[in-house]
């Protein structure tokens, strides 16, 4: 164990305007030279650990650790403690604190500050959400935020919609708590969670409902989680081709991935559907008929062309202004910048990929295989059609950097 004249080498005063984010690099730094073997950060964690580890051993949070007691703390949740008392203030140290499921920070700051306990309902977490949406599944944390007067049933303050607590993100475990602490069901979290009952009272107590908006400007129908309550909202006049304000998407859009049963009953019933849908469902003969009808089919690409937003963050796009747009749910549903192949692929849907692959041109085929990392099939196709990349459209050769984005790695390569 080091003596505390070696620590005393190390010790230094806490910067008179320190920087979390600065000293989050200089643990990195430090741990990175460690690593190395460099001496003098070595001799620093040998002084300042209490237990230093070997350094192949050593994680960040020794070395946040280390920096942390360079300065005379006891802990990197300490320092960080102090940092933002002086660089923050009371409400934004709150938000933190709501963020990180720090109960007893929490309701420090509560039993301390009057501006903080003046926050409690107010819009300052993300997308404009309320305390309350950060602690719906940390209960002791709501429970604190409830003794000093939260109220479960403000929606957040969302441009496109509010959202309600048990509209998003939220199972019927996950509910019941909530809703036995004062959680009010409307016709969003009914259509949900599945209750049925709950959402057949609301509607017949007012019919309006089934076109209601919510949170993202959602309608009920994109919020159903099973047939019953699909069925239901349609047969009482909803929408079934409604788009929502945010993503500007459909209920079938919405719905594919976690509700795919629902998605088929309103196919069924007339609503639009793509090659993205079709794929989702692992319906061939769905995917033939969408190849048939759009032509271009295989070359979209979520968060690009098509599959993109009219609006800009203020105001609701209206018919006119999205086009032929068809919205971005799909970036949230299937993931950003891929193709209807590479959702095939993913989901090991090898006869729905089969059939993609019949009606690929070569320039589509190389890209797929690209995207699938096999250099193999790719340089089986160049060497077929030598002419393949230079056929590339510019969207096209965007692949290199949409994998790059996504961290694909052995795609890049």
């Amino acid at each position: 164990m080091a003596s505390d004249r070696d620590r005393s080498t190390f010790v230094q005063p806490l910067p008179a305007k320190p920087n979390l984010e600065m000293q989050q690099k200089r643990a990195k730094a430090l741990l990175r030279e460690a690593w190395a073997a460099r001496p003098d950060a070595l001799a620093r964690i040998r002084a300042l650990h209490p237990a230093p580890p070997a350094p192949a051993a050593l994680a960040l949070a020794d070395a946040q650790l280390v920096v942390a007691r360079g300065y005379g703390f006891q802990s990197w949740a300490a320092m960080k403690r102090k940092i933002e008392s002086l660089t923050k203030t009371p409400v934004e140290q709150f938000v933190t604190a709501l963020h990180a499921g720090d109960v007893a920070r929490v309701r420090t700051l509560l039993e301390a500050h009057a501006a903080v306990r003046a926050a409690v309902n107010a819009p300052i977490s993300y997308f404009n959400s309320r305390p309350v949406m950060r602690a719906m599944k940390n209960l002791p944390l709501l429970d604190v935020l409830l003794a000093y007067g939260a109220d479960l049933n403000l929606k957040s303050a969302w441009w496109a919609g509010g959202f309600g607590l048990l509209e998003y993100d939220c199972t019927p475990e996950e509910a019941a708590p909530l809703i036995a602490r004062g959680a009010i069901v409307d016709v969003f979290g009914a259509a949900r969670l599945g209750m049925f009952a709950r959402l057949r009272e609301l509607v017949e107590g007012d019919p309006s409902l089934v076109h209601a908006r919510g949170g993202d400007g959602k309608t009920p129908l994109h919020c159903a989680r099973n047939v019953e309550i699909a069925q239901y909202l349609i047969d009482r006049g909803a929408d079934i081709d409604a788009r929502d304000v945010d993503h500007e998407s459909t209920p079938a859009q919405y719905l594919v991935r976690d509700a795919p049963d629902v998605t088929r009953l309103l196919i069924a019933r007339g609503a639009w559907f793509d090659i993205f849908i079709a794929v989702g469902l692992r319906d061939a003969a769905l995917v033939e008929r969408s190849l048939r009808d759009d032509p271009e089919a295989l070359d979209h690409r979520t968060w690009h062309g098509k599959y993109t937003v009219a609006h800009t963050g203020e105001r609701p796009a209206t018919r006119e202004e999205i086009g032929d747009r068809r919205g971005d749910i799909y970036r949230w549903v299937f993931d950003h910048n891929v193709t209807a192949m590479d959702v095939a692929m993913r989901l090991g849907c090898d006869d729905i990929v089969d059939v993609l692959l019949r009606h690929a041109t070569p320039a589509q085929r190389l890209l797929a295989a690209c995207a699938k990392a096999d250099r193999a099939t790719a340089e089986a196709i160049v060497a077929s059609h030598p002419r393949v990349v230079a056929s590339l459209t510019r969207d096209q050769m965007r692949l290199i950097a949409d994998r790059a984005h996504a961290n694909d790695t052995a795609a890049v390569a």
